[in-house]
């Protein structure tokens, strides 16, 4: 015998949609800050610099382009979400998903544990946004290893 918490489905299913909304906008506004980072360490590589003036451009690049690189990056993951939501239909997550995700946060919190006990509040932002990213990516890994397996299962 399974035991079942007896929840509205519509609720539950509302819960999840909103589950991947946060995670896509969570998701693409890391994705749009790392790749600001990653173009500033290339840009302005230590080894390169002649005086203390060079890396002023590095400070201004991450102050300014940063927060734009979150945001936008996070406008296009809740529109790319709220798209996934209203074309595809929804159903309950197995047991599966809910193990990536829980493994996903577990994650992402044991990565930013570091920058989530700094002073800064933009280190607590940064810790939650990548334990939201990181729980929607082992989610949705779990879930597409599922379902391959069980179109393998349905082959033979």
């Amino acid at each position: 015998m399974r035991f079942r918490i007896a929840v509205n489905t519509k609720l539950w299913l509302f819960v999840q949609n909103c589950f991947v909304v946060i995670g896509m906008s969570a998701s693409g506004a890391v994705t749009g800050a790392l790749v600001v980072i990653t173009f500033v360490q290339v840009l302005f590589v230590p080894e390169k610099t002649t005086s203390e003036w060079d890396n002023v451009g590095a400070v201004y690049a991450l102050v300014f382009f940063i927060p734009a690189s979150l945001s936008l990056g996070g406008i296009a993951g809740f529109v790319a979400g709220m798209s996934w939501v209203r074309q595809h239909k929804s159903c309950r997550w197995g047991t599966a998903t809910w193990a990536g995700i829980v493994l996903g946060l577990f994650l992402g919190l044991a990565w930013g544990s570091t920058l989530f006990r700094s002073q800064y509040f933009v280190n607590k932002i940064a810790t939650v946004l990548v334990s939201a990213s990181s729980a929607t990516l082992t989610g949705s890994v779990a879930s597409y290893v599922v379902a391959v397996r069980n179109n393998s299962k349905n082959r033979s």
